[in-house]
């Protein structure tokens, strides 16, 4: 997988035929909206079966408009039909397309020419991908022909497409086989021509779950500093996302040192979670993989962090793990170069030890240091670090929104946002923001290098997961955990907790663990994780309680969604936290979904995911559902 280009070069390539925009009206047309566009433009084409379109528009875009405007560009299809155009593109095309994520059903994003362009590729059905699409349209590119398709499809297509369209939105149509969407879109208020249509008449559609809403950008004339509560993995990604984009940040830590929690651990593995239905845990983890991966893999490269992503191998450690994973091989259509079924000696040739085991063998997972990233991080120029500095009161300003951070330490802070990023062990800031977070003991067995037999040649994860050979300070060592421990919130280390761990890698790696390892011997890590009701974490703005209490809760559940108002929030507030044991597949997809709630910027992330992850999802369910709360 390369990591997303950014390269400024001009597109300018041999294009074959097969475009939509080859017409030089349609060009004109879509040239003038180019140029005219005050802020971002986007253009949805529902098909791939030609690349031309999107190299036309992007070489058209850079060429003519300013340098921070964005185009983003989405394209709806299936994953067949993606590999079949990938594999008719010449190496130059593919080199420009840059491809740098595994075509998984869903959304998946990259950001290329230094963020100009934001290429959108959304893999499977595409009504039901629509219908998770946030961002509002610009144009429509209809290539895909509907000839011979079902007309309740039909109709429930132009219903997406008419809802996510910006007041006159371009309608460019291929040809009179899609005749049924140009009627359709003609009584929905498109003036239509011979092969494109304009939105006139737009109509007011009532959000689906306005409870879920999106937050609006805070006021552009806001200076843009930020302080962020929090030194671990969550605030280290969140504060350089926004000092990378130019702004001030100030980072607040209660404790002496960075990533003192489980974001201290010498190893933390990157796996991603395969699920048979292909859940909303298993979509959103794996755009945090895709996010992590774009993250990290040129610090790895520059040995700027440290670790090691060329392989992991999931154990299947029963009968129920197997049929599970191999299922989803099947039903997910899990792509090759994203992950292979091991039987157990193929896994045991990965490992480089016996294992009785088969697995999922993921080539582009494996494991980092997170204390190395968080420093990696941290160490952007626009970033000062206060350490010692105990949170004790968020107040906003009336006068402009800013927001005032006092500590137990007599320091005050003001910055236009501030984003609350304090892991599971700050009760007080996680009650005062409704926040559901409890926190889970686990600890981690750290061996010298005697103590293992061999060196495993690959990450594994079995009940628990087990990495070797990992370099610090010139010291090689391994790591095997990590233990649940609720509600035990002892921050000591036990024996027990140890053998649990080595108990974990002998089922799984018999021969690499020369029991028992005495725990004076062998170090170990107690870290606290931020854990959540339903495993995922808590992502985005706060919202204004009082509003919510007063148009829903205290209002009937049951009432016709129109008639309850959208969600409103408290300005430049944000939360990244209850990431739990994934916190590595999670915290960078959280600072890029923050920026772009922040900026009114594309959303990494599809509508269905952006819901389950809300802040105030758990009260939502509950009151929806009738219950007290």
């Amino acid at each position: 997988m390369k990591p997303p280009l950014k390269s400024s070069k001009n597109p300018k390539i041999a294009r074959g035929g097969g475009s939509l925009l080859a017409e030089k009206s349609i060009q004109k047309l879509l040239l003038n909206r180019f140029k005219h566009a005050k802020e971002d433009f986007h253009l949805v084409e529902n098909s791939f079966s030609s690349a031309a379109n999107f190299f036309w528009a992007v070489e058209n875009w850079i060429d003519n408009t300013n340098s921070q405007q964005t185009l983003t560009y989405s394209l709806f299809e299936s994953q067949q039909q993606i590999k079949a155009t990938l594999d008719k593109l010449s190496a130059q095309e593919q080199d420009l397309l840059n491809i740098s994520f595994f075509l998984l059903p869903g959304r998946h994003q990259t950001s290329l020419f230094n963020g100009r362009i934001q290429l959108i590729i959304w893999v499977g059905e595409p009504i039901t991908n629509l219908k998770q699409q946030t961002k509002k349209v610009d144009a429509w590119l209809l290539n895909r022909t509907t000839k011979g398709t079902d007309d309740k499809w039909i109709k429930e297509f132009v219903n997406q497409m008419v809802q996510l369209s910006q007041p006159k939105a371009l309608y460019i149509n291929e040809s009179d086989e899609n005749a049924k969407i140009k009627t359709l879109l003609i009584k929905k208020g498109v003036s239509a021509t011979e092969n494109f249509g304009e939105y006139i008449h737009p109509r007011s559609f009532t959000e689906s779950k306005p409870w879920f809403s999106s937050p609006v950008k805070i006021d552009d004339g806001l200076a843009k500093t930020a302080c962020v509560i929090g030194a671990g993995l969550a605030g280290a990604s969140v504060a350089y996302k926004l000092a990378s984009e130019g702004w001030k940040v100030t980072v607040l830590e209660a404790e002496p040192l960075p990533a003192t929690q489980a974001s201290g651990n010498l190893a933390g593995a990157i796996h991603p979670l395969v699920t048979a239905d292909w859940n909303i845990r298993s979509q959103f983890y794996q755009a945090g993989y895709e996010s992590t991966l774009n993250w990290l893999e040129d610090w790895l490269e520059a040995e700027e962090i440290i670790g090691d992503l060329s392989g992991l191998i999931q154990l299947a450690m029963d009968e129920k793990m197997q049929q599970r994973l191999q299922r989803a091989i099947k039903q997910v259509d899990i792509p090759p170069e994203f992950a292979n079924w091991c039987s157990p000696e193929e896994a045991s040739e990965l490992i480089g030890l016996k294992t009785d085991f088969p697995g999922l063998f993921f080539s582009k997972a494996g494991w980092v240091n997170p204390l190395s990233v968080v420093k990696r991080c941290l160490a952007h120029k626009n970033i000062q670090v206060i350490y010692q500095q105990t949170v004790q009161e968020l107040k906003q300003c009336p006068n402009d929104s800013s927001w005032k951070i006092s500590t137990k330490e007599s320091l005050q802070q003001v910055a236009s946002v501030l984003i609350v990023a304090t892991g599971s062990l700050n009760t007080k800031l996680n009650q005062q923001l409704n926040l559901p977070i409890r926190p889970v003991k686990g600890q981690v067995n750290h061996f010298d290098n005697n103590t293992p037999s061999k060196t495993l040649k690959t990450t594994v994860t079995h009940q628990g997961y087990s990495v070797s050979n990992i370099k610090i300070n010139g010291q090689s060592m391994a790591v095997s955990g990590a233990t649940f421990e609720a509600p035990n919130l002892s921050a000591t280390g036990s024996k027990e907790a140890t053998e649990t761990n080595l108990d974990m890698a002998s089922k799984a790696l018999p021969n690499w663990i020369n029991k028992p390892a005495r725990l004076e011997k062998n170090p170990y890590k107690v870290g606290f994780r931020p854990t959540t009701p339903d495993h995922l974490p808590l992502i985005g703005a706060v919202v204004n309680a009082d509003h919510a209490a007063q148009a829903y809760y205290q209002r009937s559940h049951t009432h016709a969604v129109f008639r309850y108002p959208n969600q409103q929030y408290q300005t430049g507030l944000f939360v990244s936290n209850g990431h739990g044991a994934r916190g590595l597949m999670s915290v960078f997809l959280a600072a890029e979904i923050i920026y772009a709630q922040l900026t009114n910027k594309t959303s990494p992330i599809a509508k269905n995911i952006d819901n389950a992850i809300h802040l105030e999802r758990f009260k939502v369910r509950n009151w929806r559902n009738g219950k007290e709360f």
